[in-house]
């Protein structure tokens, strides 16, 4: 006979318990798109660094702040700035992207310039560096001493700049050369003694005496004889022709008459020639309507060549907006998304050459997402 199982009662369950049972419920899953993502990293490095701002350089209250600081203090002494700056940098990243994406290359740079600059804090101001700085210094002097380790960290922190902000000491130097070069002021040009101005005559103008009487100049030593009257035109004709009488032994002192007459042109030198100033026609200089078409035609010329010599480079970039000057026109560039302003700087020298004039870039402008393109006018304009 088969023998029957015994089914063993399961416990009811409690109302009590049953009634409290709630099914699983399922969340529906936060979708947020990456920019918004980018942006609220941001926000939180921006946070981060604003308290340790708080914590550190304005001693705020509070028993978070007090560990907060006590911690950043003990660690890395001074160098906490250079926990707000990177924080501040992290933000700056994540919230504007016009700014240069970080790469491997900038964080090792950035990371080595923070480590060199709290070992050169302990060694120039023993304990500023914190723990970090004195484990570094302490190693580096037991192997260069003193000397040797400033240098090592100064040649470290040096390159590190180069490669964290992309510097180029050349470039800098050349452009404090050209800078200097600009503003050096130019020596004053030697002026010419003027003579004083003359009363102005019309050219071989002779000037007649007012009175008719002839002039008698006295001789020194010879007694002046009785004014004689001038003689009729007729007489001066007959005495002219009439041969002249050989003088007497003795001589008789000669007097000078000066009759009205009309005496020989003065000799005037070419410098006392006053020329007649002739105006210029005023057709000669550009219109203001000229002018305007000639540069606005110059600037679409540009403008095409600009972007044109960046796609041949394989670098996309638009021109948004123009400020031109008397002398020199300002094109804002805005690069294309994800592309880096340092490979935008990279070619200048192929811009230049594109544009046949030197150029100088301007990487951000301030309070805009462009860069500034400064290219000088064929024309220098007044107005």
């Amino acid at each position: 006979m088969k023998t029957r199982r015994k089914r063993i009662a399961r416990p009811k369950r409690s109302a009590s318990r049953q009634r409290f049972r709630i099914k699983a419920l399922r969340l529906p899953k936060l979708q947020v798109p990456k920019s918004q993502q980018r942006e609220l990293a941001g926000i939180g490095f921006l946070l981060l660094a604003g308290l340790l701002v708080l914590a550190v350089a304005l001693q705020a209250s509070g028993s978070a702040m007090h560990l907060l600081r006590g911690g950043l203090v003990g660690l890395f002494g001074w160098g906490v700035a250079f926990v707000v700056l990177a924080a501040l940098i992290a933000a700056g990243e994540l919230l504007m992207p016009w700014i240069e994406t970080m790469t491997w290359g900038r964080g090792l740079g950035i990371a080595l310039l923070a480590i060199s600059a709290l070992g050169l804090l302990d060694l120039s101001a023993g304990g500023a560096g914190g723990s970090v700085g004195r484990a570094e210094g302490d190693a580096l002097r037991s192997l260069a001493g003193t000397a040797g380790s400033i240098l090592i960290l100064g040649a470290i922190f040096l390159g590190a700049l180069v490669l964290a902000f992309n510097i180029s000491f050349r470039d800098t130097v050349g452009a404090l050369r050209e800078h200097y070069l600009a503003n050096r002021p130019e020596p004053k040009p030697v002026q010419k003694e003027k003579r004083p101005a003359e009363a102005w005559q019309p050219r071989n103008q002779v000037v007649r005496n007012e009175t008719s009487e002839p002039v008698l100049v006295p001789i020194q030593g010879v007694a002046a004889p009785p004014a004689v009257s001038p003689r009729p035109v007729e007489a001066e004709a007959e005495a002219a022709t009439a041969p002249r009488r050989k003088p007497a032994a003795s001589p008789q002192p000669v007097l000078s008459v000066v009759t009205d007459a009309e005496p020989a042109a003065p000799v005037v030198s070419e410098d006392e020639i006053q020329r007649v100033w002739v105006k210029p026609d005023t057709t000669l200089l550009d219109t203001v309507t000229v002018r305007k078409e000639r540069l606005h035609d110059e600037i679409k010329s540009n403008i095409k060549l600009i972007e044109q010599t960046l796609a041949s480079f394989e670098v996309q970039a638009t021109v948004i907006g123009v400020n031109s000057g008397p002398s020199v026109t300002q094109y804002e560039l805005q690069p294309g998304h994800g592309v880096p302003v340092r490979k935008i700087t990279a070619l200048q020298n192929d811009l230049a050459l594109a544009l046949s004039a030197a150029i100088r870039i301007q990487a951000p402008i301030p309070g805009k997402p462009a860069l500034g393109i400064e290219v000088p006018n064929k024309a220098t304009s007044l107005g």
